[in-house]
């Protein structure tokens, strides 16, 4: 806890009222011999806040075959230009996202573009036309990395009869925090049936030990629509991969270990899900880190809802 609450290997998860006390913190964090029982002997009645930016979730910005989910996240369609023109186009609604809402005519601004922990140098450009349009422009070498992740899409690009539309895979365009104009890129494939292994062995100790037979029915729906491979997979790749409710993210705590794991929980409590049921993705599944999940599922007359769950965090954290 004392690294979670300082700013040991930049992070960013709580602020203090004073400032110094998680400068002090990040100090104990980083001594090897630290006494991890300090910030709870000493600063354990001090007021922090979980930091807005990992909770703040803005509406939907769809244009073109861009969509912004968050401050955080955004999807870009594969199309022609992505496969054969280095680069692609970004419409006036998207450019927020890219802090280059302010750029003008013929002026640009150079980003960097991460994949698979390898640096590709980009940029953002505008053009000289009256109402200048805006273009985001790699080399040569990223776009061959996509043509050798998705040689059967980029066949279908070379064939001009052949429209892209209906391709489906996606770049995702992740915020670096603490980086300026860098984004991490992942590639999104059309969801398949493969599943997500460790997640689903870790909520196995939410539904594991005794239960009445009657129960049965009502835990065998639960767990097959939350665990629905194509569910979990289209609800994480919506909401990503932080916790909705503290904002924990494994990756950024746990390093490569942690890369893609979240739990996901159903919003609607599992006693009243049935046979029939339709679940929506972005809408019935959300990802929880494994306290908050824990906590969500406590008490089984009294399943709480997200909205509860970080009313108790706002209260207990002051």
């Amino acid at each position: 806890m004392t690294s979670m609450f300082s700013k040991q290997k930049g992070r960013d998860y709580f602020i203090f009222q004073n400032p110094e006390i998680q400068e002090e913190l990040t100090l104990l964090a980083n001594n090897p011999k630290r006494n991890n029982s300090f910030w709870r002997t000493n600063y354990s009645n001090e007021k922090l806040m979980i930091n807005p930016k990992y909770t703040g979730w803005t509406n939907n910005v769809k244009s073109f075959s861009w969509e912004v989910l968050s401050d955080l996240i955004a999807f870009k369609g594969l199309d022609k230009s992505v496969f054969i023109h280095n680069g692609t186009g970004i419409p006036k609604e998207i450019r927020n996202f890219f802090n280059a809402e302010s750029l003008g005519r013929k002026e640009k601004v150079e980003i960097s573009i991460i994949h698979e922990q390898v640096e590709y140098p980009a940029r953002i450009e505008m053009d000289n036309q009256p109402s200048p349009r805006s273009r985001m422009v790699w080399k040569a070498d990223f776009s061959n990395v996509i043509k050798r992740n998705f040689p059967n899409e980029y066949s279908t690009i070379l064939d001009n009869e052949k429209s892209s539309d209906g391709i489906g895979a996606k770049l995702k365009f992740l915020k670096v925090r603490n980086a300026v104009n860098t984004y991490k890129i992942e590639f999104v494939v059309p969801v398949s049936g493969q599943l997500i292994q460790d997640d689903l062995e870790a909520e196995d100790t939410e539904y594991n030990g005794p239960q009445r037979a009657e129960g049965n029915a009502v835990m065998y729906y639960g767990r097959r629509y939350e665990r629905d491979p194509i569910n979990r997979i289209l609800a994480l790749e919506y909401h990503g991969h932080s916790c909705v409710a503290c904002g924990f993210n494994f990756e950024e705590v746990y390093g490569e270990r942690g890369k893609d794991y979240i739990e996901v929980h159903h919003v609607k409590p599992l006693s009243t899900l049935k046979a029939e049921m339709v679940i929506d993705p972005k809408k019935d599944l959300v990802p929880l880190c494994s306290n908050c999940h824990r906590m969500v599922h406590r008490k089984k007359d009294e399943v709480l809802s997200i909205e509860d769950l970080q009313g108790l965090l706002n209260v207990n954290m002051k």
